[in-house]
């Protein structure tokens, strides 16, 4: 007797028994359903009964099934059986419980770190279906299905093609089919690979965003959006989403078909390019040339021997930890058992017949340790007012030190005192601060640093000691001891003077200055280690736990030693709600601590958190079950990985797959390494090859590149020819665009020589190359003559109206006038030819050859600002390959460059052979280096290489022409006051470009006609290069008789001002009076020294330190001092100023001055012609000298006029030089260069 389908809820129909109606439609219906035979959960489609009749129907159905139960892979719904029972035709599949496409869109959308999988899944799946020829016209979001674990399956696989001619002839239709049908095959043809491939990208947009990529409120707004809408980019959606997924996305929604993925097998490519593939079978059709073969035989056998004899089996259990396990039968050892519930049996569903015998389910994955068969559960007990609450023995947790406490600590720069780690030792001295201690240069190391540590890193010492006291009130129910420590790297622990334990301090008593030995694998993690056999150390009432922790290295990036100390005692009498609290806390502490690393796939630190939970509620069953839960996902992501892993090596992306590995060793005990240890061998290997191709290949490009320079095109292909195929995509697309360069520059160059015959002597080419005259008017030019001088070289002659000839190279014209003579060149051809060039790479082909011609025969440089004439909506793709080409062509430079230094480098054994090296001729190339590639996006990448290259030559060069090198002076060695190290400097003033050697701090300096103009003040060199001796010879010409202002300092500093015209930036000129300077003047700061002749204020006057009245006025001769960061003078009172020595000048400096100045073991000379004003100062202050004179002195000289033009034809400097001056100024001078080198200075 037939029953019809809503009843079949509860009955049991060829072995299985229906549970639950899932989904209906006019074809059918789908069922939950338990398979009796092998007791497991499946899926039931039944066809509907109207259609069960229709013989042709019936056959669609049952080829249908067929078809999908040919496909077994992991992301397609697989189908078991197909049964005929009572009537009824249905066929069981795979039960996926974890929803579909559309209950997630339900949901707003998809988590952006999901988005990989989907896209990987979906992509495997239906590639795996290609393979098999079987077709899905239906890729709707409902087609689309999640398991448990987040894995895509996609439904209906072969009975959708099937099916669907059914489907239409019955006038079935999907609701909102229009969302996702492709507009250029809205019904949705089987067989149509593009049109499937818009559908499910349409799908999977829609459950990534949340939103279909078409929206709309009726079938012509979305049709609407289809014709002449943009998708919003995933990327713009979602700022976190990664560029590829949004490209590829994006492809497979683009609006014509022949721009999409031709079929599955290309996407799936592209998807595992980026998103590490999972599975091997969508490679297999991959076709490789026999130089990719071998390269990747090479580094797949590396693998399988790396990884052959290890241990491919998960180990037994999570991480190993130091923690010793308290026996489950030692009396109150554990806290009471929670009461723990057998499984649920599977009862029939409402609507289930009654009568029916129900079928025990399959037992759960997820059923408690010790519940069901195979163990008694605990009885939960019932606190009720007649219940007495249960007593037992139960551990109680305490912390005895806690992580934030303040300990005593003594930094290891020397031994610590005697028995410091002891309880009775004296720890008042040391210094009290939190825990944890350290430095790092990683902020999330310091996460549980309290005190920072900056000063070991500084003075670089190794080790820090600390104690802590504590209280223990009940001695005899202490049970358990552990320590709880983040350490990097090595430390010793001592409880009350005895050592307990140690971790990577190999020696028995390790000094302050004893490094932490060897570490193999990273520290920083919290580790556990249990110390109950050393119980019987503590003692009721105070104790004492001390640590000297240990680095590895004074250079070490980092320091960490973060404790604390946590004991467990006997607590008698536990009531059930206490019981029940305990229950509570550890359910919460496991689902924060445990769950929460479990979410982040953080499997070691769940793993600790599990074992830091064990040791309150240790042998719990809801931490066994967390356990497992654990486990299972690293397991799986292990697997997964691995799997990742091989298929990128096949694909030859190395650094991907040691990413993928190095990314979940930091989050798996280091017990797992082994099995990741073969794929990580086989990455070095792979890697190893990939930089010897990519050698190679840079190589060979540069070659080609630089047969375009020479013209020879023939060798260029040669070379690139002879480049083997590689399985790397980013090479193959260099060499590509590399031979592209090839071909379109030599089609320009030859078009462009055809088309010049056109214009030689003809007035009809225009040529505006040069600025326009004063009249505004661009003259015009036009093409005189040319000459072909060789291959690659074509000098052109121009002329203009009234002007003279023009002869330049031919790629220095513009480029609009180069793409005149190409365009000549093309019109020669033939009629009816078709010009394959153009027709292969498109109109744009002429403008790239010549941007190539002008890159390789001119510079990177150039060719990018030739890109000025071109429409800026197409210059980005002439970036990139300037880019591209560019920098190959730098780093082919740099090659050669660091080569010549390996070679300049070698000792032949002859001594003058590094004076042999021309590095002027080196520095010259590099400096050409630099410029024709400067500015460009590709140059930062080269920089400091480039800089490290030019100090070399630079530096080598001035050190083999010394201080000459260094200053525009003619240098001389002299012997001033028999000191060694005696230079001087002379300057003649008959070149501008001696004033380089002048800094100017105020007013102007220029040079004009053999003199130094100066009008305002300047400094002689950058830093300090003259001490102890010093004799300044000056001739001054020009200046003002009443105000002449010819004034000289001696020992100046970098940047310091001397004049009081214009005060420093930084100077607080109010400070200046209050010097508190002796009666005697003894202590005036003399800092630096100034000796005026016709010293001008103004109207103001000086006076001299020592005396209370005006000693002269304006313009005076004047000795005075200053102070580092202060102007000259300092104040006395309004209108007047302190000097040591002053007189005034009179009538006495006229005409042409010779003025000498110097200070030596002689003491002061200061003559000016026939005055001998070192006499002067001496009568009127007999200590000038023992002021003066200072043990050691160091500076530079100024010129200051207070704002008078002064000219002066000769200066020159006699100084004993400060040898460490040299070198700083060499630096300095070699840094400057280089910057105005990259302006373009």
């Amino acid at each position: 007797m037939a029953h019809p389908e809503d009843q079949l809820v509860g009955r049991v129909l060829g072995g299985y028994r229906i549970d639950e109606l899932l989904s209906s439609s006019p074809m059918g219906k789908v069922y939950k359903a338990f398979q009796l035979s092998v007791e497991r959960y499946v899926a039931l489609k039944f066809l509907a009964p109207a259609l069960r009749g229709k013989k042709a129907v019936a056959e669609a159905f049952v080829v249908g099934a067929r078809e999908a139960a040919r496909l077994n892979h992991r992301n397609i719904v697989r189908v078991h059986d197909v049964c005929t029972e009572e009537g009824y035709l249905f066929y069981s599949m795979e039960y996926v419980a974890g929803g579909s496409f559309r209950h997630r869109i339900s949901e707003k959308r998809l988590p952006v770190s999901a988005w990989p999988e989907v896209l990987w899944g979906a992509s495997s799946g239906l590639l795996h279906a290609e393979q098999m020829g079987v077709f899905h016209p239906q890729l709707i979001p409902e087609h689309f299905l999640f398991s448990e674990t987040g894995e895509v399956k996609i439904l209906n696989m072969g009975f959708a093609a099937s099916m669907d001619p059914v489907r239409k002839n019955l006038g079935v239709h999907f609701a909102d089919w229009v969302f996702y049908s492709d507009p250029a095959d809205p019904a949705g043809t089987p067989g149509n690979r593009r049109g499937e491939i818009f559908t499910a990208g349409c799908s999977l947009y829609h459950v990534m965003t949340g939103e279909p990529p078409f929206p709309g409120n009726s079938i012509e707004q979305v049709s609407a959006r289809k014709a002449g809408s943009k998708v919003i980019p995933l990327d713009e959606r979602a700022p976190t989403a990664p560029a590829e997924i949004s490209s590829i996305v994006g492809r497979m929604l683009a609006r014509d078909p022949d721009t999409r993925y031709r079929d599955f097998s290309e996407l799936n490519d592209e998807v595992g390019l980026h998103f590490s593939p999972e599975s091997e079978d969508a490679y297999s059709g991959r076709k490789l040339f026999s130089a990719a073969v071998i390269f990747l035989a090479l580094a797949l056998g590396a693998y399988f021997l790396f990884s052959s004899g290890q241990d491919l089996e998960p180990p037994p259990g999570p991480e190993s930890a130091p923690v010793a396990r308290v026996p489950a039968e030692e009396p109150g050892s554990v806290m009471q058992r929670p009461p723990v519930e057998p499984p649920v049996r599977q009862e029939p569903l409402a609507g289930a017949g009654k009568g029916r015998e129900a079928v025990k389910p399959p037992p759960s994955v997820d059923s408690p340790v010790g519940g069901g068969e195979t163990g008694a559960a605990v009885p939960a007990v019932e606190e009720t007012s007649s219940a007495k609450p249960a007593r037992e023995s139960v551990l109680g947790f305490e912390g005895l030190i806690k992580r934030g406490d303040d300990w005593r600590i003594f930094p290891g720069r020397s031994e610590p005192p005697e028995k410091w780690n002891h309880p009775d030792f004296d720890d008042s001295s040391w210094e009290l601060n939190p825990s944890g201690f350290g430095y790092s240069s990683s902020e999330s190391e310091l996460a549980t640093v309290k005190t920072r540590l900056e000063s070991m890193r500084k003075e670089k010492y190794l080790t820090l000691f600390i104690r802590k006291s504590f209280q223990v009130k009940e001695l005899a129910k202490v049970k358990k001891l552990r320590l709880k420590l983040i350490i990097d790297d090595g430390f010793v622990a001592y409880l009350n003077g005895v050592e307990v334990l140690r971790h990577h301090i190999k020696a028995s008593a390790p000094a302050f200055d004893y490094p932490a030995d060897y570490i193999e694998q990273p520290e920083g993690d919290e580790r556990l280690y249990d110390l109950d056999k050393h119980l019987s150390l503590l003692r009721a009432g105070r104790n004492v736990f001390a640590i000297q922790g240990h680095n590895q290295s004074v250079t070490s990036s980092d320091f960490i030693l973060t404790p604390s100390l946590e004991v467990l005692t006997l607590r008698p009498q536990l009531t059930a709600r206490e019981s029940e609290e305990l229950e509570l806390e550890l359910s919460l502490k496991a689902e924060e601590q445990v769950g929460g690393n479990l979410k982040l796939r953080e499997y070691r630190r769940a793993l600790a958190s599990i074992r830091d939970l064990e040791f309150r509620f240790k042998g719990h069953p809801k931490l066994e079950d967390w356990r497992k839960k654990v486990l299972v996902g690293l397991e799986s992501d292990l697997e997964v990985t691995i799997m990742r892993s091989e298929n990128l090596l096949k694909l030859g992306d190395f650094s991907k797959a040691r990413e993928l590995v190095e990314d979940l060793k930091s989050r798996i005990p280091r017990s797992y390494n082994k099995r990741t240890r073969p794929i990580l061998d086989a990455v070095s290997v792979g890697e190893g090859l990939i930089q010897g191709a990519e050698e190679t290949i840079a190589i060979a490009e540069v070659a080609a590149l630089v047969a375009i320079e020479k013209g020879d095109y023939e060798g260029g292909e040669k070379i690139l020819d002879g480049i083997p195929e590689v399985p790397v995509k980013t090479l193959r697309e260099g060499v590509d665009r590399v031979r592209k360069a090839l071909d379109l520059s030599r089609w320009a160059w030859e078009k462009m020589l055809l088309g010049l015959r056109k214009f030689r002597g003809k007035r009809d080419l225009l040529v505006e190359f040069e600025p326009a005259g004063e009249d505004g008017v661009v003259p015009s030019w036009w093409l005189q003559s040319y000459k072909k001088s060789d291959p690659h070289e074509v000098s052109v002659v121009l002329h203009s109206k009234g002007g003279s000839p023009h002869q330049c190279d031919l790629l220095e014209l513009p480029m609009p006038v180069l793409l005149s003579f190409l365009q000549a060149g093309r019109d020669r051809l033939p009629p009816g030819e078709i010009d394959e060039v153009v027709a292969n790479y498109g109109e744009t082909a002429g403008i790239v050859g010549i941007q190539v011609l002008i890159l390789c025969r001119k510079g990177p440089r150039v060719a990018w600002d030739a890109l000025g004439r071109i429409p800026e909506k197409d210059r980005a793709v002439f970036q990139d390959g300037i880019s591209y080409l560019g920098g190959r062509l730098l780093q082919s430079s740099i090659l050669q460059a660091e080569a010549f230094v390996r070679f300049a480098s070698q000792d032949d054994g002859e001594p003058e052979a590094a004076a042999k090296t021309d590095w002027e001729i080196y520095l010259r190339s590099i400096e050409d280096i630099v410029k024709r590639h400067r500015g460009l996006p590709y140059f930062k990448d080269f920089r400091e290489k480039l800089a490290s290259l030019y100090s070399l030559a630079a530096e080598k060069g001035l050190e083999s022409s010394g201080l000459q090198g260094l200053v525009a002076a003619q240098v001389k060695e002299r012997n001033l006051g028999k000191k060694k190290g005696v230079v001087q400097l002379s300057y003649d003033f008959s070149s501008p470009s001696q004033l380089k050697d002048f800094i100017t701090l105020d007013g102007s300096a220029s040079v004009e006609q053999g003199h130094l103009v100066l009008s305002g003040e300047c400094r002689l060199l950058h830093g300090s290069p003259f001490r102890n001796v010093i004799e300044v010879k000056l001739i001054a010409t020009g200046y003002a008789p009443t105000s002449p202002s010819i004034n000289i300092a001696l020992w100046t500093r970098e940047g310091e001002k001397v004049s009081a015209q214009e005060p420093m930036a930084n100077e607080k000129t109010e400070e200046n009076a209050k010097y508190g300077i002796s009666a005697d003047g003894t202590d005036m700061p003399n800092d630096y020294l100034a000796f005026c002749l016709g010293y001008d204020m103004g109207n103001d006057s000086f006076m001299e330190v020592g005396s209370a009245k005006v000693a002269s006025t304006a313009p005076a001769f004047a000795i005075a001092s200053g102070a580092r960061g202060v102007t000259l003078h300092m104040a006395h009172g309004e209108g007047t100023y302190y000097t040591y020595w002053t007189e005034s000048v009179g009538n006495r400096l006229k005409g042409r001055q010779n003025v000498t100045l110097a200070l030596g073991p002689k003491g002061l000379v200061w003559t000016s012609n026939s005055l001998r004003l070192h006499r002067m100062a001496l009568r009127k202050k007999p200590e000038t000298h023992d002021w003066l004179m200072r043990t050691e002195a160091s500076g530079s000289v100024s010129l200051f006029t207070n704002g008078r033009e002064n000219r002066y034809d000769f200066l020159s400097i006699e100084a004993e030089l400060d040898p460490g001056w040299l070198k700083t100024e060499i630096q300095r001078k070699i840094s400057a260069d280089f910057a105005a080198l990259l302006t373009g200075n």
